[in-house]
């Protein structure tokens, strides 16, 4: 049987059903990826204007900071696609004047920056709502620029830095104290660097360490228990620094947190600074990596943490391991928590099932809210749901929700009681 002959669009009838979306960057970019006839046709008409129209909230923009060799792949790969070269088509629209004073989000990448494009945007760049820099390069010159930026921003919100952050660099976030609300600092040594200007932040809101050292803290995170801000969001991800130090950010700026998250080693100490000093603590995010690190003792400290949901990343282990963590976890609930997430990624079916059965087991009965990332979790799982209902003299359960869970089309007559019943007693049972 012959295959049916399937007219071929012109590209010019493409172009121009596609310039109707000119104004839907969502959709061109989705059309650009159908094959290289899309491709060709949708491209043009999302860089006729490399920033996006006034009214976007972020605007990411990777600059100039190509070498000869990554341009010349950039040209082969452009011209692939039927555009003409690099400097024609895109640097004109890049480096003009008007559209650094309409950026509203910075990314600098980690490799050198061209000396005019730096002064370009401190000479022109003064809408920025968002900066997110990385590099390594701390010369006086381009410390120097790079702070006139930051100074000269009318309402910076954002501020994103990987390896340079310095005494200078928090001097010129202090133009920005009524406005910045976000930082995030990645790979920074704190050794050589005083907080004393960084307490005068006051609006600050959301704050970030993650890869960041410091061998000798001393009392140099002391100052912090005179912030002016009243910080929200805090966490720590796959930090080097001395031990104490996270327990002493915790303490200086627990009392108005309302979400914690923690991707390291989790210690006693940690969380009892999160008991003691957390008390308006709504989300606790925790990430156990490798549980030969596990300390034991970290899971009575969870029955004295009054927060209402709680997050757990739990190690991919098929052992035991895994399961005395769920069953002890599950033992130390507190009762304030009654909205908890356990992420696993463990494919093996009869070992999932048996975790979500170790936990409904041990856990209390003020349980609202349940989510489990799982692997594979069959219809099997309705009849523990349904045990740990039947349990309780009050069921408080209400949704159940289960990423990863097999989709059922067929279920047998029990499994089908089981799901009915749930259902019956008000519980919504979502990610089937």
């Amino acid at each position: 049987m012959s295959v049916p002959h399937i007219p071929h669009l012109p590209d010019d009838c493409i172009y121009y059903i596609l310039k109707q979306l000119r104004n839907d960057r969502s959709t061109l970019y989705k059309c650009a990826r159908v094959n290289r006839f899309w491709c060709r046709a949708a491209i043009p008409l999302l860089y006729e204007s490399p920033f996006p129209v006034k009214g976007k909230k972020l605007l990411m923009t990777y600059m100039l900071s190509f070498n000869e060799e990554e341009i010349s792949r950039l040209e082969d790969s452009m011209k692939f696609c039927g555009y003409e070269s690099y400097d024609s088509f895109i640097k004109p629209k890049v480096t003009s004047t008007k559209n650094f004073a309409d950026l509203e989000a910075l990314l600098l990448p980690l490799k050198g920056f061209e000396k005019k494009l730096l002064k370009n945007l401190t000479l022109h760049c003064s809408n920025l709502k968002g900066i997110n820099f990385s590099t390594t390069n701390n010369e006086p010159i381009f410390v120097e620029n790079f702070c006139t930026i930051i100074q000269k921003q009318k309402k910076l919100e954002e501020f994103i830095t990987q390896h340079l952050f310095n005494d200078k660099i928090i001097s010129s976030l202090e133009y920005q104290k009524q406005s910045l609300i976000s930082i995030e600092l990645s790979c920074v040594d704190f050794s050589e660097i005083s907080l004393d200007n960084f307490i005068d932040l006051h609006n600050l809101k959301f704050l970030k360490f993650s890869n960041c050292s410091d061998d000798d803290p001393l009392r140099r995170y002391d100052i912090l228990q005179s912030a002016s801000f009243k910080l929200q969001k805090l966490e720590f991800r796959s930090n080097h620094w001395d031990e104490s130090v996270e327990p002493m950010l915790i303490k200086y700026l627990g009392p108005s947190l309302t979400s914690l998250s923690i991707h390291s080693t989790v210690t006693v100490p940690m969380l009892e600074r999160v008991s003691k000093y957390c008390s308006n603590l709504m989300k606790l995010k925790i990430a156990i990596y490798d549980y030969n690190k596990i300390d034991y003792l970290i899971f009575p400290c969870f029955l004295k943490i009054r927060v209402k949901k709680l997050i757990i990343n739990i190690p991919l282990s098929f052992g035991t391991y895994t399961s005395e963590m769920i069953t002890r976890l599950a033992n130390n609930l507190s009762i304030s928590t009654d909205n908890i997430t356990l992420k696993f990624l463990n494919h093996d079916r009869a070992k999932s099932l048996h975790f979500f059965k170790t936990f409904f087991e041990n856990a209390h009965s003020h349980l609202r809210k349940v989510k489990f990332h799982y692997g594979k979790i069959g219809s099997d799982s309705f009849k523990i749901i349904l045990d740990y209902i039947n349990s309780n003299d009050i069921n408080r359960l209400e949704v159940l929700n289960i990423i990863g869970m097999k989709r059922v089309v067929l279920l047998d007559v029990e499994d089908l009681k089981n799901y009915n019943e749930i259902k019956e007693k008000g519980i919504k049972i979502i990610k089937l």
